[in-house]
């Protein structure tokens, strides 16, 4: 998918997920040219990890 659908399902700016794929966050995004591609199994990896909770405080809130 591009840039700007993995944005828009990521509810952040083309530029950060650019910046996530850059960094690794985003495993198997390429460039091909001058755009990126993103698999749609990084976008859903991605939400996945976001709707789990991260400190120890809010993990005993969901339990």
């Amino acid at each position: 998918m591009t840039v700007g659908e993995a944005a828009a399902l990521l509810q952040v700016s083309p530029a950060a997920v650019r910046k996530r794929a850059r960094r690794g966050q985003l495993p198997g995004a390429v460039v091909r040219g001058r755009d990126w591609h993103v698999p749609a199994s990084a976008v859903a990896a991605a939400l996945a990890r976001r709707s789990q909770p991260t400190t120890a405080a809010e993990r005993t809130a969901v339990a």
